[in-house]
Formats: C-alpha cells, structure tokens, sequence
C-alpha cells in the first residue's frame, strides 16, 4: 500500500518497541508513533464504571487520553483523505472525525459470540447475551458514518452481517505473512533435538487456554513416546501465572524473542491446539512461508483455505493430535512433504502483497480516492 499511498501509523503495542524495528516500519509509513497499551483488568474501577457507560467495559478501561489527543493533533494537521481504524480498540478514538473517509479494518466478533454459547451457567449466558447487545449497539452507533469494514474470514463475515446488518461493505481480507521476506530463513538448520513450538503469547486467553489443554493432555502422551523432545512457547508471559502449569523438563518458556521466524524456522513442528476464538491464525501461516509443518485442531485452522492432510495435519482429540506430532517427528519425509505442500499454498494465498491489493483496491474503490 505504501507504494502508491502516503501512510501514518500510531499504533498500541504491549511490549516496548525497539528503535530498529521503528526504522523498519519507516520504509513504509511516513511518521510512526507508538504507545503503550494497558491489558483490560475487570476488576478495576474504571473498568466498574463501565457498566454505566454505553461502551464496552473493555473500552471504558483501556481508554488512553495521550492517545486520543495524539490522534486528534494528527488529523489537525494533515489533511488525510482515507483513516482506518485497525481492531475494534481503536474504532473509540476515531468515532467521531468528521472529514475523512473512515475504514474499519479486522473486525472480530467471533470471540465474544463463543462465549455465549460457552457460558454454563444460566446468570452468566444472561451476563455475556447483555455484554454482547451493549457491544453490537456501540459498534452500530460508532461505525455509522464509516465507509467499509474488514474482516479476514467468510465465517467471520457471516457474524458480523448478521448482527449489523446496516453496515453495507463488508470486505474478506485475510491474514497474511512476508513470504519473501521469511524466504531468508530457509535454509536454518533445524534443532538436533525433536522439538515444537507454539508462537503465541501467554498474555492472549485463547493461547493461554490451548497451552493448558496442549501440556496437560497432549504433550505427556508425546513424551512417552519420545522422551527428549521439547516444546518451545515464545511469547511474553506478562500477567500470566506460569505456576498453573505442572513442571515439565520438555517446556521452556523462551518469552519475548526479538527473532522469532528463527525459532519457528528451527523447529520441527509448530502446534496450534487452539480451542477458543475466531479469525485466522497467524502462527500457522508464520510456520508455513518457514517451511516448518503444522498440526493443528480444526478450531485453530479455522477460516484458512488450506487443505488438511496435504497442507497441515488436524488433531482434535488428545490423542489424535499427539499420533499426528508424533508421526511427524518420527518420519522426516512427512515432515518434509507437508512444509513444502503447506509453503506453496500458503503462498498463493496468503503472501501480504496479496492482501495489501485487496484491502487498497476496497478503500479506493469504496471511498472514490485514487
């Protein structure tokens, strides 16, 4: 998009941000600014209060003036022609610009319409049904002015038509990955040592929860069968309690790794035994441009045109998914076979290039600019 458009970026991130890789978001946008963001804690005041206001108590609490006036001072003085609004975290502060042709982009309703269906009890289904009325109504009032939205798969567009049924332009942009870019790892010479790796932080419930049910139902059964194998969960692990998890000698924590397609491209097999939320999993497309194979459940493959069997391998029972990690480890021509499948579609169909089209020809074609 860079190539043909002038971009800002001012973006949240929770974790600091290192000079070199704001040197490298500057090839492509103009100015970068970048601020802390503070994980949602319900329990807070704040996020009490939120009960009284017709936002998201989420939104209430992680509300940050420095970048509301940041944002504010930005479209004072530039006189953009197109602003989007990246995640529903930031749709707050750009409700009400007027002036420019808004964009909602990766809209994501997926996970808090789970957690109705979830919910055991009747008092919490009651909880989570009002929850979700109160965030359909703020989206509904807050987008009514914006141009398009984005979401990144049909099932999520089926979800998001059908509970705002105003918004008219609802384009699929999926995930994607630098292809060409992680092309320079494909010669890392894997580990000596059986290994895996999850490339997700702790930090996020949905991965929180797949690492639960992985190291407490899947991996001792892999163990027995290979004893040294390892398993590698990247990531920072900022708020998360690891003494949830039984000790285990085969897990390492690595934390926040600066390299993290190194790590993947080592490894033998990236995991994704997701059972929550929606989307599509970018740690499955990540391990697939490394050339490293995937098993995953269905959940986590979820929404990506790939096939099962030829790009990527499904486990959804404990046991199946450890037979499918286990058979990829003991066979190095399966393993071999399944990452080259799985990179070559991959590629054609998730490769960023690919998607930067889609998403530039949307606002160009929706907001009328050039």
């Amino acid at each position: 998009m860079s190539e043909q458009n002038e971009i800002d970026l001012i973006s949240f991130s929770s974790e600091d941000i290192s000079a070199d890789r704001i040197l490298i978001a500057k090839k492509y946008c103009q100015n970068v600014t970048v601020m802390n963001y503070r994980d949602f804690n319900p329990y807070h005041w704040k996020a009490l209060s939120g009960f009284f206001s017709k936002k998201p108590r989420s939104m209430v609490y992680t509300h940050n003036a420095a970048m509301q006036k940041c944002v504010e001072s930005a479209l004072d003085n530039n006189r953009y022609e197109v602003v989007v609004a990246s995640q529903l975290d930031m749709l707050p502060y750009i409700e009400k610009l007027k002036g420019a042709s808004k964009f909602l982009e990766e809209l994501e309703l997926t996970p808090f319409y789970e957690q109705i269906e979830k919910e055991r009890t009747s008092l919490g289904k009651l909880r989570r049904e009002l929850a979700w009325k109160k965030l359909i109504s703020y989206i509904e009032a807050a987008t009514k002015d914006f141009l398009g939205v984005t979401v990144v798969s049909e099932k999520e567009k089926t979800i998001v038509v059908r509970s705002l049924p105003q918004l008219q332009n609802v384009k699929v942009v999926p995930n994607t990955v630098d292809f060409e870019e992680n092309a320079a790892y494909r010669d890392t010479k894997k580990t000596v040592f059986p290994s895996l790796i999850f490339n997700g932080a702790l930090s996020f419930y949905v991965n929180l929860d797949a690492m639960k049910y992985f190291i407490h139902d899947v991996f001792p059964v892999i163990q027995k069968k290979i004893p040294d194998v390892k398993l590698f969960i990247t990531g920072s692990l900022s708020g998360v309690d690891v003494s949830e998890f039984a000790e285990n000698d085969g897990v390492i924590f690595t934390g926040y790794l600066k390299d993290i397609q190194k790590a993947v491209a080592e490894s033998w097999v990236c995991i994704v035994p997701i059972r929550l939320g929606g989307g599509t999993r970018l740690k499955i497309l990540e391990a697939l441009s490394l050339h490293t194979p995937v098993v995953a459940t269905s959940k986590g493959a979820e929404g990506l045109d790939l096939i099962s069997g030829q790009d990527f391998l499904t486990g959804d029972s404990p046991g199946e998914f450890a037979e499918q990690v286990i058979k990829l480890i003991q066979d190095k021509d399966i393993r071999n076979g399944l990452s080259e499948a799985g990179y070559v579609s991959g590629k054609e169909r998730y490769d960023w290039r690919f998607a930067g089209g889609l998403l530039e020809d949307f606002i160009c074609r929706t907001s009328g600019t050039n």
